[in-house]
């Protein structure tokens, strides 16, 4: 199944004009690699992300659209801990617990809080 990831990887490859083969090699990875990457079958590192920024130089808006692209199609997420306020790891931790019960219009309200 295609991930968002995948899709904006497999855009920007075919935007400039680049086999499989071509950026894998840009990479530093295999093409079978890349191929499962695209297709959702193997998660992209966060090195992989970068590389790709500084490789294609990527305006601010494609870059936050690679990240976004890169979050969404992750299977989990992390938060650490480590340096944060005991407000700060309680807010994270009870967010994480009660995610999945959290109707649209609480993701809605959530996400424009977020984004002021």
């Amino acid at each position: 199944m295609l991930t968002e990831f995948g899709k904006t990887l497999r855009k920007l490859r075919i935007d400039n004009c680049q086999l499989l083969k071509d950026m894998a090699d840009i990479l530093g990875i295999s093409p079978a690699s890349l191929s499962a990457i695209e297709n959702g079958k193997r998660n992209p590192q966060r090195a992989m992300v970068q590389d790709i920024i500084s490789y294609y130089r990527l305006t601010p808006q494609e870059q936050d659209n690679l990240w976004n692209a890169f979050d969404i199609s992750r299977e989990e997420a992390s938060v650490h801990l480590t340096g944060l306020t005991n407000a700060q790891a309680e807010l994270g931790l009870t967010f994480a617990r009660r995610f999945n019960d959290l109707s649209q219009d609480q993701i809605n309200e959530i996400m424009a809080v977020l984004k002021k």
